[in-house]
């Protein structure tokens, strides 16, 4: 079985009285990080076959003896051998996991008298192993055999095997070089070259060539060529971030770390010695090295889940203004920056990452089943920025307490469920939410002018005030859960947004407002300022038109429980014009600035014409003082609204004569303001708290002084 990912680690348990040679079970977590795609370790055995299967990645052979079968065997024994082996410590499917072989050796490839049997046996034993089942095999090889003389050998044993280039750098020399990414990056070239080369090389195909690398904490000697061979702590971890960088940015067909267990540096301390070699593991986790590995969250610092700390992340820090690598920062301040945070399927239970201060990045994406929730820690906010910014949930329900502000024009394509609780911001750009997925907000919400959000697809779920200055475009199903001011709101055909029963006490549009859709105030309420035409008659309309025998269709303004020209049961929207009945309205309707040029829509009562929540005589002298006028134009008194003031009205009003609407909850009204900058108070008065149910909707439309008035 071979991982997605072909970044392979031989780590071997290990362990000696000075501790000097030391791996098991306390080095491993680290190694073992969880990546998206898993990867490998290679081991002598299956003691950690749980752990390692646990956290997605595979557990494989390592044998260490290879170089020593020749001349002793021959290829068909030497392959008995390692199969026996491998058999005997990782059981009969051994053959099913990668096999790495340490190594060929160069003094007998080289040897003048046996090197063209040596290389006939190399090449005889791979594709043996091969033809027994071993389809993923890792032969361990010096970096300078690379040879155009023997390509044709080179090229049979790369038809089976994995080329694994010991293409070791100390940590000394690359301090020498002052951790420079281009003069080690040259390096690790110079050695692909060699290998891919056809005029002078053995011109291998690149997706055959794993890097390898050394990780030994070795004591400074000069004819070490590996590991940390002296260093300090803090620059053999250096190193071994720019190395895997330099490696990253090569595009070698996998990678192979050897040597995890070498600590020639030991203190004798083994608190001393395991933070340090843990310390080093992280680094190495933190850095992508091959090309098939993403930008993500692996919680693998071991101390905490801060964002800010950048070896919780596989390719360092995201942020859009930081260096992903601190320690790298001033030898190489041009490092691209690393604007991608990726919370994928990394993770084995439900994790809270704590912000720890203020982070940006210009790509967000969620895919776990288990739920990541993204919090302020000791305080900050996320910020999502940069030209072509996305946000993306592609499984999962995920959470978002801190405070998230959009900076960019952003696309959110969310296929599962996100959250966001800590507040949402826009700074004027375009939000457009995709995906058929939910997205649920509150908080306090900022939209600068000029803000819009397209909700596009799925459902979105505003739970707090939007604030003003949004321009809102239903495209799928919206729900309001609070009151909302809108700037504008344009309402696809075909679709709802619904101000949810209980929630939302005001649905306000300042500006514009396209309904061709449906506007469902489920008997809450909602104001329509503006500072053009009154739209009084246009908003009638769609009240009125979705209505047909007692059921709503079409595009329109309704309520749920209002129906038009229904018994008292179910109540009716009435109209009524303040112009001669502003004396005779309830209380409820004080300090709302109802005046002459004020028009009052409310479920109430059928033949409620002074909107008073009851039917009695003064309705009746409202629909007497208007009996027999006709005309398109809403008339007082036309409870059954077909144009005409009748004994159809009459008749509404008489069937409910001494009627109320159920007081069970507080009346709500729709307002429509000419002015658009006159403050609105939503009915009702807080002292009628609890009178009139949720069988209740309005429209109050205030006139300019210049429009024309509707009789």
């Amino acid at each position: 079985m071979r991982a997605t990912d072909y970044r392979l680690d031989v780590a071997t348990d290990a362990s000696s009285a000075d501790n000097t040679s030391w791996f098991g079970s306390q080095q491993l977590p680290a190694l073992n990080f969880h990546s998206v795609d898993g990867h490998d370790i290679e081991q002598g055995n299956t003691t950690h076959q749980s752990a390692i299967t646990a956290a997605g990645n595979t557990l494989s052979v390592y044998y260490n003896n290879y170089y020593t079968l020749f001349p002793n065997s021959t290829a068909s024994a030497a392959v008995t051998t390692i199969e026996n082996y491998a058999t005997s410590h990782f059981g009969a499917n051994a053959n099913t996991r990668w096999l790495v072989l340490n190594e060929v050796a160069a003094s007998t490839w080289n040897d003048t008298t046996s090197g063209d049997s040596y290389r006939t046996w190399l090449v005889d034993t791979i594709t043996k192993l091969h033809t027994d089942g071993y389809n993923n095999i890792v032969l361990y090889s010096p970096r300078y055999l690379a040879s155009k003389t023997y390509a044709a050998t080179w090229k049979s044993i790369a038809q089976y095997a994995y080329i694994g280039l010991e293409t070791y750098l100390d940590g000394k020399t690359v301090k020498d070089e002052n951790f420079s990414l281009s003069k080690v990056q040259a390096y690790y070239q110079g050695y692909y070259n060699s290998w891919t080369s056809t005029t002078s090389g053995p011109g291998l195909d690149p997706s055959r060539l794993f890097a390898g690398e050394h990780f030994s904490i070795n004591k400074y000697d000069p004819t070490f060529y590996w590991g940390a061979n002296g260093t300090s702590g803090t620059d053999w971890q250096a190193a071994i971030e720019i190395r895997d960088i330099a490696i990253h940015n090569i595009p070698f067909g996998g990678f192979i770390g050897y040597a995890w267990g070498k600590d020639a540096q030991a203190t004798g301390d083994d608190a001393t010695d395991l933070a340090a070699q843990l310390s080093y593991e992280r680094a190495y986790a933190s850095t992508m090295v091959v090309q098939s590995e993403v930008p993500t969250w692996i919680g693998n610092s071991g101390t905490d889940n801060s964002w800010s700390n950048y070896l919780n992340w596989t390719g360092g820090l995201p942020s859009t203004t930081q260096n992903p690598y601190p320690l790298l920062a001033l030898s190489n301040p041009t490092l691209p920056k690393q604007t991608t945070a990726n919370l994928y399927n990394t993770i084995a239970a439900n994790t809270t990452i704590t912000l720890d201060g203020n982070q940006s990045v210009t790509h967000l994406g969620f895919d776990s089943p288990n739920s990541y929730t993204i919090a302020p820690g000791s305080g900050g906010s996320l910020t999502i920025t940069g030209t072509a910014a996305t946000l993306n949930v592609l499984s999962g329900s995920h959470f978002i307490t801190a405070p998230l502000m959009i900076a960019s024009a952003t696309i959110a394509n969310i296929a599962g469920s996100l959250t966001v609780s800590g507040g949402f911001s826009n700074a004027g750009v375009t939000f457009t939410k995709t995906g058929a997925g939910s997205m649920n907000i509150s908080g306090t919400q900022t939209n600068t002018a000029n803000s819009i959000f397209n909700a596009n697809d799925g459902v979105t779920n505003f739970n707090s005030n939007v604030g003003g200055n949004l321009n809102l475009n239903a495209n799928s199903t919206v729900n309001f859960g609070s009151a909302q001011n809108l700037r504008a709101l344009t309402i696809a055909s075909g679709k709802v947004v619904t101000a949810q029963k209980g929630g939302a006490n005001t649905v306000r549009i300042s500006t514009s407002w396209t309904i061709n859709g449906k506007l469902d105030l489920n008997d809450n309420s909602a104001i329509f300022d503006y500072t053009s035409t009154s739209p009084l008659d246009s908003i009638r309309q769609l009240v009125l038109s979705g209505y047909n025998n007692g059921s709503w269709n079409g595009n329109d303004i309704m309520s749920t429980l209002a129906q038009p020209g229904q018994s008292t049961t179910k109540g009716a929207i009435g109209f009524a014009e303040a112009s001669s009945l502003f004396s005779t309205f309830p209380a409820m309707y004080a300090g709302q600035n109802i005046d002459s040029t004020t028009i009052v829509m409310r479920y109430t009562t059928a033949g409620d014409a002074n909107l008073s929540g009851n039917t009695d005589i003064l309705d009746f002298n409202v629909l007497a003082a208007n009996f027999g006028k006709t005309g398109m134009t809403w008339q007082k008194g036309d409870f059954d609204y077909d144009g005409t003031v009748n004994i159809t009205d009459f008749n509404l009003l008489a069937s409910s004569f001494g009627q109320s609407v159920p007081s069970t909850q507080p009346p709500a009204a729709l307002f429509i303001r000419a002015e658009g900058t006159n403050a609105i108070v939503p009915l009702p008065n807080p002292a009628y708290a609890g009178v009139i149910g949720l069988a209740l909707v309005g429209l109050a439309i205030r006139f300019s002084k210049k429009a024309t008035r509707q009789n």
